[in-house]
């Protein structure tokens, strides 16, 4: 529901639903990121990696 009210309020913007830990995207690919909750459902030790990932 939130993606589709984003992609209503900013139709030039590109909106991907996906696992974090699980999609790939190449380098640079974003000029944000934004997670809201999402990090207390992953297990801790695969935060480190997923973040270095996002950077």
């Amino acid at each position: 529901m939130q993606i589709r009210r984003a992609r209503e309020r900013v139709p030039q913007a590109e909106f991907i639903h996906a696992d974090a830990t699980a999609v790939s995207c190449g380098a640079a690919s974003f000029d944000a990121v934004v997670s809201f909750f999402a990090l207390i459902h992953i297990p801790v030790a695969e935060q480190p990696p997923l973040l270095r990932k996002i950077a």
